[in-house]
């Protein structure tokens, strides 16, 4: 049987799902963030019918670290170019 991330194999994270779970959560995330930066409208499921939503209406949270890291980036950037 293929064990994943330590002692852990496919039919425990099945069985589970909570790992399943937080990574399609962090993946509709990412996706929407990236639609939110681009500029270009998500398209949901919700309430069985197809919605658009402007990028401007997207809420969605960032991940600490993401954030962190934009925010270090940004501030060597800036450091740079004095």
């Amino acid at each position: 049987m293929m064990k994943i991330k330590g002692s852990h194999t496919i039919r425990d994270l099945l069985l589970d799902g909570r790992t399943i779970n937080r990574a399609m959560q962090k993946a509709v995330r990412e996706a929407l963030l990236r639609h939110k930066r681009a500029g270009v409208p998500a398209v949901i499921w919700r309430n069985g019918e197809v919605i658009r939503i402007r990028p401007a209406q997207i809420k969605v949270r960032e991940e600490r670290s993401a954030r962190l890291a934009r925010s270090s980036r940004a501030s060597k950037a800036s450091r740079s170019s004095k």
